[in-house]
């Protein structure tokens, strides 16, 4: 019990630090209005780590949150900016394999409803990332989509048990 309220207290912390720290859009980002025209998005989005220190029998346990902001003026469909995002991990997008098991764990689960109205966020959590980074190192971490680019979230996986 006490662990997970940790647990959700540095969450909380390292959310709020993220949003804090600023973000970067696309400007290019945009998105189809129902009558056929583009539109800009203009959608903050940030995410956090659970742990900035990870071992190799921890990693397992790593949460991500992911979180998204409409900073314009007008309503805008996160869903599918969402849908379509990925991670890039000190520089490369992900694997084909990699990315398409993102995807699929990014699509299941409870998600806020969709769209965003102008000054409304959502944030969702995921656990289970950790199968991406089991080989020890420095991980930077963007997620990305044609609609937004959060900013860069780094941790480290240590090498065995210590």
């Amino acid at each position: 019990m006490i662990y997970q309220r940790l647990t959700l207290l540095i969450v909380v912390i390292i959310s709020l630090a993220s949003i804090c720290c600023g973000i970067k859009k696309s400007p290019s980002a945009l998105q189809w209005r129902p009558d056929g025209q583009m539109n800009s998005n203009h959608l903050w989005a940030g995410m956090t780590v659970n742990h900035s220190l990870f071992t190799p029998g921890s990693v397992d346990q790593m949460l991500i949150e992911f979180s998204v902001f409409n900073d314009g003026k007008t309503t805008v469909a996160a869903n599918p900016c969402i849908s379509r995002s990925t991670l890039v991990v000190n520089g490369n997008e992900l694997s084909w394999r990699d990315a398409e098991w993102f995807a699929f764990n990014l699509a299941n689960g409870l998600r806020s409803g969709d769209p965003l109205a102008a000054g409304v966020g959502s944030s969702f959590g995921k656990s289970g990332m950790g199968r991406l980074f089991h080989k020890p190192g420095l991980y930077n971490v963007v997620w990305k989509s044609d609609c937004f680019e959060a900013q860069p979230v780094s941790f480290r996986v240590m090498a065995g048990d210590k």
